[in-house]
């Protein structure tokens, strides 16, 4: 991520986040890119004031997540067994550095499975249109397309509000 930091800043790219994608592949093949700061901030009412404050929401435990059922699951079974495994940051040297943790692999899996199918598709989508000889086809599939875009659109701008 320092390495990310310091491209954008050579770039000229001030008020950026660093992020990283497919954390749960090996660390070259992962994907480094930025955010703006503004698109994480949300506005929330401060207590006591009328005013709102922006901040950058925390993301809290559910217990109801992914990670939270692996480590229930294995709860009973690390009363009696030594199992460490490293639930932090990411480790590049000694032991460690070739294993992804636990709870980065929890919570991106899923993800990484359904980003895939959702390039699987597009490109099946792009493939299947290139030659189409029913326009009425086309016009459905890209009604769909828009329909999908304008819900993920509508989600991503109330996660972003909240």
């Amino acid at each position: 991520m320092g390495f990310g930091a310091a491209a954008l800043l050579e770039g000229g790219l001030t008020g950026i986040a660093v992020t990283v994608k497919e954390l749960t592949l090996p660390p070259a093949q992962w994907r480094v890119g930025g955010v703006p700061l503004l698109a994480l901030l949300s506005s929330q009412p401060k207590t006591g004031y009328r005013r709102h404050e922006l901040v950058v929401p925390s993301q809290e435990v559910s217990l109801s997540d992914q990670p939270y059922q692996v480590l229930k699951a294995h709860e009973r079974a690390w009363k009696f067994v030594d199992h460490y495994a490293n639930p932090g940051p990411v480790q590049y040297m000694d032991e460690g550095a070739s294993s992804v943790s636990d709870t980065i692999t929890a919570l991106y899996d899923v993800e990484t499975d359904i980003a895939q199918e959702i390039k699987g598709l597009c490109a099946a989508v792009r493939n299947d249109t290139m030659f189409a000889e029913h326009p009425h086809l086309l016009v459905a599939a890209l009604s769909a397309l828009r329909a999908a875009k304008g819900v993920l659109s509508s989600m991503t701008e109330q996660s972003i509000q909240q």
